[in-house]
């Protein structure tokens, strides 16, 4: 993922990542991306900051058990790394077939899950990771996280549009300036949680 913002508040957790996807000069019409999952069972949004084939995967899979009764944000913190762990070998064995593919598996893969928690009362954020062929971890996201951070060490986690949209151009033109193409950017997609349910809309292009 080029840029995936998160602010986590008790009473409402938002994410915003952009809509870029491709490779650098391909035509910017067919680049659009949604890179924010719902799963509305268990009132919870997903998000992966790389290998969208990969966090497809593991959405599919996820769909799958989120039908089950009381399934949430915690329960998905037993069941997530053991999805990772199982797919990673999958998908690292069809990277292998392809020379270009196999060095893209062997990176990291952070997949984020924000979602209302019964248990806490509040809004909680995760971050499963998986790095090559080490056990899958969870780790406990707190008020806000930017990807990438370098271009907003100042940012507080605002959840005001305007304020969000600002943070992700100023990651955008990072992104792009240090890759020397266009790897970041199209639209922001803003999705935000809370008990109540779930709201998301595009804003404008970045």
């Amino acid at each position: 993922m080029a840029v995936i913002n998160v602010v986590v508040q008790k009473d409402k957790g938002v994410v915003a990542v952009d809509t870029f996807s491709g490779d650098p000069g391909v035509d910017r019409e067919r680049c659009g991306m949604s890179r924010v999952l719902l799963l509305p069972h268990g009132q919870m949004l997903l998000a992966c900051r790389s290998h969208e084939d990969f966090f497809f995967t593991i959405y599919c899979e996820l769909l799958k058990v989120s039908n089950a009764p009381r399934f949430d944000i915690d329960g998905a913190e037993g069941i997530v790394p053991r999805l990772l762990d199982v797919h990673w070998r999958t998908y690292k064995q069809c990277g292998e077939a392809d020379a270009d593919a196999s060095s893209v598996a062997s990176q990291q893969f952070d997949l984020v899950a924000i979602g209302w928690s019964e248990k806490s009362a509040s809004v909680v954020a995760r971050v499963f990771s998986k790095v090559n062929g080490a056990p899958a971890r969870a780790t406990k996201a707190e008020g806000s996280m930017a990807s990438p951070g370098h271009p907003l060490q100042k940012w507080k986690g605002s959840t005001d549009e305007d304020e969000m949209l600002r943070a992700a151009r100023v990651q955008v033109h990072y992104r792009n300036l240090m890759a020397g193409a266009t790897v970041a950017g199209g639209d922001l997609l803003l999705a935000s949680i809370s008990r109540d349910g779930v709201s998301m809309k595009k804003l404008q292009a970045l």
